[in-house]
């Protein structure tokens, strides 16, 4: 049982849970303020959703950090990620979150709109891809 949304995967999970009551099933996202989860520590703690772009068939958290939509009936997240084993690198577009890592290396930035981020996502990739012109990573 999820006791926080940490990303777009955990908002995913919890909004193709099934529906609690009759009201439920019957409200989408764009019906409610946040999103209510009992924590670890058990008190309830609420998620706000992003009114503003939030609706029917997509559903964002108002800090950005997470988002889904709404596809052929299930909840996906809206996440991307480049990954590349041999740099140990990875990046992370969840929603306006880009998380890069490499090595012990790790950074996480959350960008005003997803252009940023989408921007960001694809610029972190092109300068961890620059890595493999190092002579360490030459083989």
């Amino acid at each position: 049982m999820l006791t926080e949304i940490d990303s777009s995967t955990d908002l995913a999970t919890i909004l193709n849970a099934p529906p609690a009551t009759e009201q439920d099933a019957a409200e989408t996202p764009a019906d409610w303020p946040g999103i209510g989860l009992i924590g670890r520590d058990g008190v309830i703690h609420t998620y706000d959703l992003d009114k503003a772009i939030t609706t029917a068939t997509f559903a964002a958290l108002a800090d950005g950090t997470a988002a889904a939509r709404l596809e052929a009936g299930r909840w996906v997240p809206d996440r991307d990620e480049w990954i590349d084993s041999d740099l140990d690198a990875a990046v992370v577009r969840d929603f306006r979150r880009v998380e890069t890592s490499q090595g012990s290396f790790r950074e996480e930035t959350v960008h005003d709109t997803i252009e940023q981020a989408n921007a960001a996502y694809l610029s972190e990739i092109a300068e961890m891809e620059k890595l493999r012109d190092l002579p360490e990573y030459q083989q």
